[in-house]
């Protein structure tokens, strides 16, 4: 059997052990223990809300202005996965088109795999090399099985140009993010060497970066911008002679029409003289199948986007699981209709909270540290996808965006991070040292400071948890 399936098992029946056999929870000086971590300086300006529930009589061991709406940054994402594991089930599978008409134009239709990655891009131009003589005269790109908005509501638009914040589509490439690499010349004075992968003359470079000195500090700015529908890298300041190269991730508008493009570029052996156009088509008897790409299972792109906190996927996932559930084209709009038909069968109220987003990045969400216990509940007794969503938190000390923490202690808290300016969450499941299962939701608004030593007073609570 396998290993990974024999843990998540113990894990999820662990509540099912004689009563007699595990003492009873010791809440004393619970309250008092947690109201000294609160106490810290950071949080004089902060807000507050924590819940903590033993899965297995139910009742409530700790709370804190349970229902107070906050921001819950990335714990947004639990809704979306949530939700599109309870519409579609952890096996499903989305895919990616190819087709070619008579005259040799290349038809691409993308619905929604955003775990479509570069060496499936690849994958794609050699299996389409061998059934094709000649490079396409033309690419047609259709993206129209999601809606054409392609940023969440309440994005921060200084954000945009950020990997964090990359275009929503349904046809794309390595979550439409473009790595940007400025290595120095070995003279001072010359502009230094700027790259990008993918390799693609998509990417028009405008570099006014110069060498500098080994005495000289590093100031390189690198901004990607859409001018008169080009996509321009403009990177402008100084990096001394002695530098190793630097790197910087940065999103891109026109996702489909350079997916079109540089798989031109890739059927062609280098530059693309074709056009790429966007439109919308229908499969039909005028089209051959040159190759339908399916895309990993649902389960393994949810572990992706909550393991490291993909908006991109996140958002994806939303639009898609609207998509399929109700009907093309999907949109965030339709999408949180689903999650309120979820939260409706935890006991929530949906008319009490705010989601616009399906990943936590809006500034307009607000939800409460009860909404998400509530849905950790429901999750974990979902017997057709709870093994799936608990292996896609974070493992503290182990992986994703906990690698870092809880580092000290065995195994014992699998949880979703979420961070913005001013704002920290952690919610999950941990096993107390009496054996419990506890679905726990911590949120922090409104501090000033760093995030860290927000996320320092989680770790505080958690571990005083864990003691129970």
């Amino acid at each position: 059997m396998n290993r990974l399936f024999i843990i998540l098992m113990a894990f999820l029946v662990s509540s099912c052990v004689p009563k007699q056999t595990i003492p009873p929870i010791r809440k004393r000086n619970l309250s008092a223990d947690i109201a000294r971590i609160l106490q810290d300086t950071i949080l004089r300006t902060a807000t507050v809300s924590i819940k903590v529930v033993d899965l297995k009589t139910n009742k409530t061991i700790y709370q804190k202005n349970p229902k107070t709406l906050l921001l819950p940054a990335s714990n947004g994402k639990i809704f979306t996965a949530v939700t599109a594991l309870y519409y579609l089930g952890p096996w499903f599978k989305t895919h990616t088109d190819f087709y070619v008409d008579s005259a040799g134009n290349l038809y691409i239709k993308g619905y929604g795999d955003m775990g479509f990655t570069y060496k499936d891009m690849l994958f794609a131009a050699d299996r389409i090399k061998e059934k094709l003589k000649t490079p396409p005269k033309c690419i047609f790109v259709d993206a129209s099985y999601f809606d054409t908005l392609q940023i969440g509501q309440g994005w921060m638009w200084d954000d945009l140009q950020y990997y964090y914040s990359s275009r929503i589509s349904a046809l794309g490439v390595d979550e439409n993010i473009v790595t940007i690499y400025v290595k120095p010349r070995n003279t001072y004075g010359l502009r230094p060497e700027v790259t990008t992968f993918p390799p693609s003359d998509f990417f028009k470079i405008e570099n006014n970066a110069i060498t500098v000195g080994d005495s000289d500090s590093l100031k390189i700015h690198v901004n990607v911008k859409t001018v008169h529908d080009t996509v321009v890298v403009f990177v402008d300041g100084q990096i001394p002679v002695n530098s190793p190269t630097r790197r910087f991730f940065r999103s891109y508008d026109m996702p489909e029409k350079f997916f079109g493009y540089h798989m031109g570029e890739l059927l062609s052996g280098g530059q693309f003289k074709g056009c790429v156009r966007e439109t919308t088509f229908v499969a039909d008897s005028t089209l051959d199948t040159l190759l339908i790409l399916p895309s990993a299972p649902l389960s393994e792109l949810i572990r992706q986007m909550m393991k490291w906190s993909s908006n991109y996927k996140a958002e994806c996932i939303l639009k898609l699981t609207s998509a399929v559930v109700d009907s093309p084209p999907g949109s965030a709009r339709k999408g949180l209709s689903l999650v309120k038909h979820v939260l409706s069968e935890a006991g929530v109220d949906t008319t009490k909270f705010r989601l616009v987003d399906g990943s936590g990045l809006s500034r307009y969400d607000l939800v409460s540290a009860d909404i998400i216990t509530r849905l950790l509940i429901l999750a974990y007794n979902k017997f057709s996808f709870a093994p799936e969503f608990i292996a896609s938190l974070p493992i503290g000390g182990k992986d994703g965006t906990l690698r870092k923490r809880f580092v000290n202690d065995s195994v014992f808290v699998r949880a979703k991070t979420g961070t913005m300016t001013s704002v920290s969450s952690l919610s999950g499941y941990l096993k107390t040292d009496s054996g419990r299962t506890l679905a726990f939701s911590i949120i922090i608004n409104n501090f000033i400071g760093s995030v860290k030593l927000a996320k320092h007073i989680e770790d505080l609570i958690v571990e005083r948890l864990k003691q129970l």
